[in-house]
């Protein structure tokens, strides 16, 4: 009896332990606070390699309707008729250019690419109303591939408010509105995927795209680029693809250069550039290692000309250009970006290196010596004592066809048979908007040579 009653005693008393270890070690205390009851209830994965913050951060809202509800207003159809001659058949035809542009001025002034409306017969615009109005031609800029056009409303129009490029961000939404392929008043979305791109690095053109991957097709070329607030940022132009559609890649025209076009179009008739006064290279790792320099980044001043600001403020071959007005400049589209967007005379605030020691300077922009026309880059330089020219000589400095490379340092002397002699003879030819026809052009060596278009 004892036996059992022993026995019994044992195991009530490892029930009893058996109990509290249960009670203590698995069953989870009760918490007496509602609120962290509530906290605490909720699943949770605690990482154990990294520390993270329990902070709850409301997401903003993406919401394009009622940008995309104004801005389709202020974007149009464009119709550019074009004729092709048929010299077999003896015969033309028309053929349409579709395109799309942007109203920036209750009157009725438009802003478009100049390859839309090139060489037309006439234009035809029609608004998100399905008014249809005669586009005339005002001014035009081939190098920035910008045209301004005007209309006759019968009342004032919605217009488009330009927004300031510089501060538009990488990874920043943005909406594009044009037509596409004939699909009228489209507005897709998308994100600025790089600033200051060059599209073609072997073209000999200075490019300062915004890169979206906002989808765009032909017909948007001329179409607005706006933000979330509506304003204009951009004028749609090109896209990069293999396919002849969109595969992801669209560059717009930063809408600062074109207000400034916009604006030196219409007060000057041509574009007043303000220039340095230099020239060089965007350093890169390679260009730094065969200079014997350790910069990667930054603009390499090779050549600094005489009578120019950079000369003035004594910038000095072998500087390299960091900032302007504390921007960073990193290759040569971020130069030529900055400067666009001046004129002679204005002044820029730059930082330099020179013996790896940072230095500031303020630069008085001159006016530049320097036009593109015909393909070719045009610097005019100072007459010498035995030279025939008055006002001085135009030397081809550049040329974007691998045709024209024999011609560099060649002097024009005529186009379309009239003597020119300096960049503005050159300028109120681009002014007049004349088709090339002869330049007649003088080899270093005395030869002349006249060049058919």
């Amino acid at each position: 009896m004892k036996k059992i009653a022993k026995t019994f005693g044992i195991a009530i008393v490892s029930s009893f332990l058996s109990f509290l270890m249960f009670y203590f070690f698995v069953i989870p205390p009760k918490v007496q606070n509602a609120e962290i009851s509530s906290f605490e209830s909720k699943s949770r994965i605690i990482p154990t390699t990294y520390s993270y913050s329990d902070a709850a951060y409301a997401l903003e809202p993406t919401d394009f309707v009622e940008v995309a509800s104004d801005v389709v207003n202020k974007v149009v159809h464009i119709k550019s008729i074009r004729t092709i001659n048929s010299t077999w058949y003896r015969r033309s035809s028309s053929a349409s250019v579709v395109g799309s542009g942007v109203i920036v001025s209750p009157d009725g002034y438009l802003i478009t690419n100049y390859h839309v409306i090139e060489n037309n017969n006439g234009i035809e615009v029609t608004l998100n109303d399905n008014r249809t109005f005669k586009g005339e031609i005002i001014k035009v800029d081939p190098d920035t591939d910008l045209a301004i056009l005007k209309i006759e409303p019968e009342n004032l129009l919605p217009y488009m408010v330009f927004g300031d490029s510089d501060n538009a961000q990488i990874g920043e939404w943005v909406l594009t509105v044009g037509n596409p392929l004939n699909l009228t008043s489209t507005v897709t979305a998308g994100i600025i995927s790089a600033k200051s791109r060059d599209s073609n690095l072997r073209d000999n053109k200075n490019e300062v795209f915004i890169q979206t991957d906002a989808a765009v097709n032909i017909g948007n070329s001329g179409g607005a680029l706006v933000n979330t607030q509506g304003e204009l940022i951009g004028i749609n132009t090109k896209i990069s693809t293999q396919t002849g559609g969109y595969v992801g890649y669209s560059f717009a025209i930063p809408s600062n250069i074109v207000r400034k076009v916009f604006e030196d179009l219409m007060e000057y008739g041509d574009i007043q550039k303000g220039i340095l006064g230099v020239s060089g290279n965007s350093l890169t790792g390679k260009s730094a290692e065969q200079l014997q320099i350790q910069d990667t980044e930054g603009f390499y001043i090779s050549e600094v000309f005489p009578e120019t600001g950079a000369s003035q403020a004594n910038l000095k071959p072998g500087d390299i250009i960091k900032t302007i007005d504390g921007n960073k400049i990193n290759k040569y589209a971020d130069l030529h970006g900055r400067l666009f967007s001046k004129r002679p005379g204005d002044q820029v605030n730059i930082t330099y290196k020179r013996n790896d020691q940072l230095k500031n300077v303020i630069v008085t922009l001159t006016k530049s010596v320097v036009e593109t026309f015909g393909g070719m880059e045009i610097r005019e330089v100072k007459p010498q004592k035995e030279d025939n020219y008055s006002n001085g000589a135009l030397i081809i400095s550049n040329v974007s066809r691998l045709s024209l490379s024999k011609y560099l340092d060649y002097r024009i002397l005529e186009i379309n048979d009239f003597k020119v002699e300096n960049i503005d003879d050159i300028r109120a030819i681009k002014r007049r908007n004349e088709e090339i026809n002869t330049i007649k052009v003088l080899s270093p060596e005395g030869e002349q040579v006249t060049l058919v278009y």
